[in-house]
């Protein structure tokens, strides 16, 4: 039996918040997870 190596995807999500606007950046915070969840991430850095 042959062992996989384990791997650790990650994400990098640049965004772009607004000042204030503390739903919006939550709901793009929440979208960038989305994606990076979509495309196999398991962790998502944010920046």
């Amino acid at each position: 039996m042959t062992k996989k190596p384990d791997i650790l995807r990650i994400a990098i999500a640049q965004l772009n918040p607004t000042v204030g606007d503390v739903a919006g950046n939550l709901a793009k915070a929440r979208e960038a997870r989305a994606d990076a969840a979509r495309q196999g991430a398991d962790l998502v850095l944010y920046t």
